[in-house]
C-alpha cells in the first residue's frame, strides 16, 4: 500500500517538476539507479536553474556505486560530480576551507600542506605518542591485552551531534568497560573525556591524516562556523541528489538540510527496508522522516530484477512495511533452495552444478554476513588466520601498513579498478615538507612522477608474476621489492633492512603472502565472494547465501523489518540480490525450522 500523499511512478517516468525537493522510496530491483540517471539527464536538458558555472552533485554511498553511475550516465560528464558523501565533503569543503579551522592557540587544526585525502582509522600509529603526552592514562598500555582493548575502543570512536555540538563517543559503549581476553579485569576507557579524545584526533590531523568519520565532523564545523559557505556551495550545486539515503547519518542529514536551506534542490532516493549501516551510525528514520518545504514524495513499487518466487519471499520478509513489490518479469522461476551441510566444498559444488543446470551461471555470487566467514569462504580449506594482520600490526606497524596497501592495490587492480589501486599504494610514498618519507621507506626525495612510476612498476611486477609470488614468504617478498627498487632509474627508495633474529624477521619467514592475501579485508570488494554489505547495490543471476549458524534463519522466518536493529534488513538485502536462483546454505537444521521453511515455499535439501 502506497503511503498517503505519495505519488506512484515507474522507473521510466520523467518528472516535469524540476523545482521542488523530492523523496523517492524504491525497493530492490526497482530500477531506481536507472531512474536517477534518467532524472539527471532530464535536469541537464531542461532545467532553467543550471548556469554555465553550476553543476549537479550526485552522491552515492559507495565508490563502487559511483563508478557504476559514471559508466552509465554518458552525458554531461563535465557538469555532473559523482562521488560518495565523504568524497563530496572532502573535495568541496575540507580541501578548500580547512584553513578556517583553528585550535585554542589559533594554529591550524589540520595540517593544510599535508592534506591528502581521507582513510580508515588505524590507531596504533599514534596511540603511544598520545599516551606519552597523557601519562595519567598509561594504564591503557601496560600489557599487550590492554593495548589491544584500548585500540579496539579508539577504532570504535564516532562523531555524534549532542546538544547541537559534534562530540566523540563510543559507537558501542560496552567496549569502554570490556573485560580483557586473558583476565576478568575490566578496562576503564576514558570515553567521556572530550578534550583528551580530541587531542588524540589532533595528532592525526596535524600530520595531514583525516579518517573517514572525521570528514563529517570537520565539514560540520566548517559550515556551522561559516554559514556563508553553504550559499557558495548552493550556487555551485543548484541540484544535489543522494542515493541510498536510508544509510545516511544525522551529521550528513544536517549538512544536506543546510544546503537545502541555502537554495539547493535536494532529491533523496532510498528504501528503509535496506538500511543496514547502523554500525556506522546510519539512522533509517532520517530517510523516513526527511522533510523540506515543498517536498514531493514518490514511490516505485515494481521489481524488475527477480522472479515471482523470490519477490514473494521478499514481500513476506517486509510484510510489516508499507511497500509491497510487484514483479515486472512475471516469471515464477526456480525454487528457493535451502541446503544443509557443513562441508563448504560440497555446498559450492552443489550450487555451481545447480546454477549451470538452470543456465544461470554467467553471474554468480556467494555472500555471507560476517568477515570471518568471508575469509574462510575465500580460502575453502579454512586454513587461514583471521588475526594475522593484527599480529603483523603489533610486531611492525609501518611494515604492516606498507604491505597491506600493496596487497589491497593488487586486489583492486585484479578487479579492474586500476586508478584506485594506484591511489591506494601511493599513500605509502608520502613525504614531509623536507621531502623525507613519513613512514618506513628510506632514501632521498623524488618527484611525484617518479613515485607514480615506482608504484606502476611494482604493481605490474606483482600482477604479472602473481602465481609465483603469492607462494613466497613475506621475507622473500620484502627482498624482492628492494631488488625492484634498485633497478628503477632516478629512484633512491628502499625498504629498511630486516634485522636477523628480530620479531619481524621471525614473522616474515613463517608467514606466506597467500596467508596475508586470504585474510585481507577489502572494503567494497568486487569479487564474487562478498559480505552482504559488500554486495549491496549489486545483482546476480544466482546467489548463494552462506549462513554460519541456524539461528540466522530466524531473521527470515520471523522477520522484523522495522526493528531497531539491522539484523532482519541485512538478510533482506541478501535475498534481494538474486535475479533467478536463490540458494541458502546452513550447517544444520531443526525439524521445526525445516517445516517452517517448507511452509514459506522453500525446498530443503540435505547433502
Amino acid at each position: 500500500m502506497t503511503e498517503i500523499g505519495t505519488k506512484l511512478i515507474d522507473s521510466g517516468e520523467i518528472l516535469k517538476d524540476l523545482d521542488h525537493p523530492f523523496r523517492v522510496s524504491a525497493g530492490p530491483g526497482s530500477g531506481k539507479t536507472y531512474w536517477l540517471i534518467s532524472h539527471i539527464r532530464n535536469v541537464l536538458r531542461n532545467s532553467k536553474r543550471l548556469t554555465p558555472a553550476s553543476r549537479i552533485a550526485c552522491i552515492t554511498y559507495t565508490t563502487v556505486a559511483s563508478e557504476e553511475i559514471k559508466s552509465r550516465l554518458n552525458e554531461g560528464g563535465n557538469r555532473v560530480d559523482i562521488s560518495t558523501i565523504h568524497g563530496f565533503l572532502y573535495t568541496n569543503i575540507i580541501k578548500t576551507y580547512a584553513y578556517l579551522l583553528k585550535d585554542e592557540k589559533n594554529d591550524y587544526l589540520v595540517s593544510i600542506k599535508d592534506l591528502n585525502g581521507h582513510e580508515e582509522h588505524r590507531p596504533l600509529g599514534f596511540f603511544h605518542k598520545w599516551i606519552n603526552q597523557n601519562p595519567a592514562y598509561s594504564y591503557l598500555r601496560n600489557t599487550p591485552d590492554e593495548i589491544a582493548t584500548s585500540i579496539e575502543c579508539l577504532k570504535d570512536l564516532s562523531w555524534r551531534i549532542v546538544d547541537d555540538e559534534c562530540k566523540l563517543v563510543l559507537r558501542n559503549p560496552y567496549k569502554g568497560g570490556k573485560k580483557y581476553r586473558t583476565s576478568d579485569k575490566v578496562l576503564s576507557f576514558p570515553s567521556t573525556k572530550q578534550e583528551l579524545l580530541l587531542n588524540y584526533k589532533k595528532l592525526f590531523w596535524q600530520s595531514g591524516l583525516i579518517h573517514h568519520e572525521d570528514v563529517l565532523y570537520l565539514s560540520y564545523r566548517i559550515l556551522k562556523e561559516n554559514p556563508e559557505i553553504c550559499r557558495y556551495l548552493s550556487m555551485r550545486y543548484p541540484y544535489i541528489f543522494i542515493d541510498e539515503f536510508q544509510d545516511t547519518n544525522p551529521i550528513q542529514t544536517k549538512i544536506i538540510t543546510w544546503l537545502a536551506n541555502a537554495g539547493s534542490i535536494i532529491g533523496v532516493i532510498g528504501d528503509p527496508a535496506q538500511s543496514i549501516y547502523q554500525f556506522q551510525d546510519a539512522r533509517r528514520d532520517d530517510f523516513i522522516e526527511f522533510n523540506l518545504p515543498g517536498l514531493v514524495r514518490y514511490e516505485i513499487e515494481n521489481n524488475r530484477r527477480s522472479t515471482n518466487k523470490i519477490i514473494s519471499l521478499l514481500n513476506y520478509v517486509r510484510k510489516d512495511d508499507a511497500l509491497k513489490q510487484k514483479g515486472v518479469r512475471d516469471e515464477e522461476g526456480s525454487d528457493i533452495l535451502v541446503v544443509i551441510s557443513d562441508n563448504q566444498e560440497k555446498i559450492r559444488s552443489f550450487f555451481d552444478e545447480e546454477a549451470k543446470r538452470l543456465d544461470k551461471y554467467t553471474e554468480i555470487c556467494i555472500i555471507t554476513r560476517y568477515n570471518d566467514d568471508l575469509i574462510k569462504l575465500k580460502n575453502q580449506k579454512g586454513l587461514t588466520d583471521n588475526e594475522i594482520w593484527d599480529k603483523f600490526r603489533i610486531i611492525d606497524h609501518d611494515r604492516e601498513s606498507f604491505f597491506r596497501r600493496l596487497f589491497l592495490s593488487i586486489e583492486y587492480a585484479n578487479q579492474g579498478r586500476y586508478e584506485i589501486a594506484v591511489t591506494e599504494f601511493l599513500k605509502v610514498f608520502r613525504t614531509d615538507e623536507n621531502g623525507k618519507f613519513k613512514k618506513l621507506l628510506k632514501g632521498s626525495a623524488c618527484s611525484d612522477l617518479i613515485k607514480r612510476s615506482v608504484v606502476l612498476i611494482i604493481l605490474e611486477y606483482f600482477i604479472t608474476n602473481w602465481e609465483t609470488l603469492n607462494k613466497m614468504s613475506l621475507y622473500d617478498t620484502h627482498n624482492n621489492i628492494n631488488a625492484i627498487l634498485d633497478g628503477v632509474n632516478g629512484c633512491d627508495i628502499r625498504l629498511p633492512r630486516i634485522r636477523n633474529g628480530g620479531k619481524f624477521f621471525d614473522f616474515a619467514e613463517k608467514t606466506s603472502v597467500v596467508d596475508l592475501i586470504n585474510s585481507l579485508k577489502i572494503v567494497e570488494d568486487k569479487s564474487n565472494i562478498r559480505t552482504i554489505h559488500g554486495a549491496k547495490g549489486t545483482e546476480y543471476q544466482s546467489v548463494l547465501l552462506h549462513l554460519g549458524k541456524e539461528n540466522e534463519l530466524n531473521n527470515i522466518i520471523n522477520p522484523n523489518i522495522n526493528g531497531s536493529k539491522d539484523d532482519c534488513r541485512i538478510y533482506y538485502v541478501a535475498l534481494s540480490r538474486a535475479k533467478d536462483f536463490m540458494c541458502i546454505s546452513v550447517p544444520s537444521l531443526s525439524k521445526e525450522v525445516k517445516a517452517r521453511l517448507v511452509e514459506l515455499g522453500m525446498k530443503v535439501i540435505e547433502i
